[in-house]
C-alpha cells in the first residue's frame, strides 16, 4: 500500500512532466492534499532550479492555500462560538498568505496586559475610559477619515489594522473585542447598525451604553444614536442597536472588502470573497 508522503514525493516528481493533460491531473491530486502539500511546494518554489517547476509550485501554492483557508472558514462556521480572532485572521491570510499569526496574536496579548493591571480595580464605565485612552491616545489608533483612504483594503484586515494604526468602524470594533472582550473579559458585543458599526457594552441592571471606536471610543446613550443614525439618514429603529455575532461581524466585513474590490475594478477578488460571504449566512 502506497503511504501519503510516497503518494505526495510521487506527485511532485510527476511536476516535471511537460504533457499539460498529465500537469492537469497532478495539479488535481496535489490541491487534495491540501495543507500536507504546502511546505513541499514552498520549498519547489523558492529552490527549484527548474524554472516551469518554480512557476507550478507557485501557482500551485496560491491555490492551495486559498483551497485549504476555504476548507477552515466551512469548519469554523460550523463551529457553535466561532471565536472572532480565528475568523479576524483566515481573513487576513486570505489577502496575506504567509501571514506571521503569532506575532500579531503576541501584539494583542501585550496589549492585554499593559491594560490588566489598570483595569483591575475599574468598575463600569470606566474600564471604557481607560481602555479608550490606552487605544486611541496611548496607541494612537484611529479611523481613517480621509475619504481617499477610507477604502483602502489594508483598513479591513487585522494584521493592517495593527501595523498601521488605523481602520474602518468594524475592523477597530473588531480589534476592541479582541483585547476587551476576548482577553480582558469585558460584557462587549458588536453592533450592526446600517452605515456604521457600533460596540455595546452591558452592565447589570443598567442601560447598555455604546460605543464608536471609529471615533476614539466615543461612548453614546441610546438617545445619542437615535440622533446619529438620523444624521445619518436612517430613521432610528430599535434593531439597530441589537448585538449580532461572530458568523455576522465576519461577514459583513466580507461584504465591505467585496465592494471594495468591485469598485477597484478587482472582480476577481470580488467573486473569490463572495463565495466566503455564502458560506458565512448559509
Amino acid at each position: 500500500m502506497t503511504s501519503s508522503s510516497d503518494k505526495l514525493e510521487s506527485l511532485l516528481v510527476l511536476m516535471r512532466d511537460k504533457d499539460p493533460v498529465v500537469w492537469k491531473a497532478i495539479a488535481k491530486e496535489l490541491l487534495s492534499l491540501g495543507e500536507a502539500a504546502q511546505d513541499p511546494l514552498r520549498r519547489l518554489a523558492d529552490e527549484d532550479g527548474d524554472p516551469l517547476v518554480r512557476l507550478r509550485a507557485r501557482s500551485l501554492l496560491g491555490a492551495s492555500t486559498e483551497e485549504v483557508l476555504n476548507q477552515k472558514l466551512v469548519r469554523w462556521v460550523a463551529g457553535p462560538d466561532p471565536d472572532l480572532e480565528v475568523g479576524c485572521f483566515l481573513l487576513a491570510r486570505w489577502a496575506y498568505p504567509d501571514l506571521d499569526e503569532g506575532h500579531y496574536r503576541g501584539i494583542l496579548d501585550a496589549m492585554a496586559e499593559d491594560l490588566r493591571p489598570l483595569l483591575s480595580s475599574a468598575k463600569g464605565v470606566e474600564a471604557l475610559h481607560l481602555l479608550n485612552h490606552y487605544l486611541f491616545h496611548e496607541k494612537g489608533f484611529r479611523g481613517d477619515h480621509d475619504h481617499q483612504t477610507y477604502y483602502d483594503p489594508e483598513n479591513s484586515y487585522v494584521n493592517q489594522v495593527l501595523d498601521r494604526r488605523r481602520g474602518i468602524p468594524i475592523s477597530l470594533s473588531a480589534l476592541y473585542l479582541l483585547i476587551g472582550q476576548k482577553r480582558l473579559g469585558l460584557s462587549l458585543r458588536g453592533v450592526g447598525s446600517p452605515g456604521h458599526f457600533l460596540l455595546r457594552y452591558e452592565e447589570e441592571a443598567k442601560p447598555p451604553v455604546f460605543i464608536d471606536a471609529f471615533a476614539g471610543g466615543e461612548l453614546l446613550s441610546r438617545v445619542d444614536c437615535e440622533a446619529f443614525f438620523d444624521a445619518l439618514g436612517f430613521p432610528f429603529q430599535e434593531d439597530f442597536l441589537a448585538p449580532v455575532g461572530h458568523r455576522e461581524i465576519l461577514a459583513r466585513m466580507c461584504r465591505n472588502l467585496v465592494a471594495i474590490y468591485q469598485g477597484q475594478g478587482e472582480e476577481e477578488k470580488a467573486k473569490r470573497l463572495f463565495s466566503w460571504v455564502e458560506v458565512l449566512v448559509s
